[in-house]
């Protein structure tokens, strides 16, 4: 279940990324990405330290995903492998 902390945080992310496409990092007030995430000023505050942080744990967040991606796969590929390299083994894929 996504929590409201959770929701924010998601609309800051995405706020800041709309914003960097009109202007630079420097140049953007966490007033602007409150007012673009549709939440109170306070929010900001609330759930970051700063603008880096947000582009931080978005990118942490991101890496973490893809790195259980890789790993999902890696398993599913030496489950595969081992499946096909057994003769006891039956399974039918839907």
């Amino acid at each position: 279940m996504t929590t409201q902390s959770e929701l924010s945080r998601e609309w800051i992310t995405q706020a800041l990324y709309e914003l960097l496409k009109m202007k630079s990092f420097s140049s953007i007030t966490n007033k602007e990405i409150t007012d673009k995430a549709g939440l109170s000023h306070i929010t900001i505050y609330r759930l970051f330290d700063s603008k880096e942080e947000i582009i931080l744990k978005d990118l942490k967040k991101r890496i973490r995903k893809s790195f259980l991606r890789g790993i999902i796969s890696r398993i599913c590929l030496i489950f595969i492998n081992r499946i096909r390299n057994s003769s006891t083994v039956c399974i039918k894929i839907i």
